[in-house]
């Protein structure tokens, strides 16, 4: 019973961390010698790089429970495989092994789709978030919104452009 409530105060301590827009801000940004490939934005919060796994290695897999802190990505061509049991998942990780070959290989994902993807996957809303609006070629949509209604002009790295935010809808 006391590991049972020692594993759910863990759960709840790693539930209460937020990425809060200005938490990156005076984050030093250090050059990372990476046995796979470099990941931008893949460390903690998106305020650091980060380097992908390399077989053997431990990683997080998809299925793992949101709040905990990730063991990391794998690299290209390379899969997360998790225990059996999702409670071991959750505490021990996965081990990134050779992808099996469907034929349908995962493309490149461009800024606006990890930018996306990662503010989809966080799991934490505070108000003024946005999720970024990509077109079907992977780009920054010019217009974006955030949750609070305003609009605002982005450039094509996804940077909002000074003086272009307002209520509703804005033309950029």
């Amino acid at each position: 019973m006391f590991r049972l409530g020692l594993l759910l105060l863990g759960l709840t301590v790693a539930n209460a961390i937020v990425c809060t827009p200005d938490l990156c801000e005076g984050v030093k940004r250090k050059e990372l010698n990476c046995n796979g490939s470099l990941i931008k934005n893949g460390g903690f919060c998106g305020c650091t790089d980060a380097c992908a796994k390399v077989e053997g290695e431990v990683c997080s897999p998809p299925s793992i429970l949101y709040g905990t802190m990730p063991a990391g990505q794998c690299d290209t061509g390379l899969e997360c495989k998790a225990p059996n049991t999702a409670l071991s998942a959750v505490l021990a990780g996965g081990v990134c092994v050779p992808k099996k070959s469907t034929g349908a290989e995962r493309s490149v994902q461009t800024k606006c789709q990890q930018k996306r993807r990662h503010m989809l996957m966080i799991m934490v809303v505070w108000k003024g978030m946005w999720v970024a609006q990509c077109d079907n070629d992977g780009a920054f949509v010019p217009e974006q919104c955030d949750n609070d209604n305003h609009c605002f002009c982005v450039d094509t790295q996804g940077e909002i452009l000074n003086g272009t935010k307002v209520k509703g809808h804005t033309s950029c």
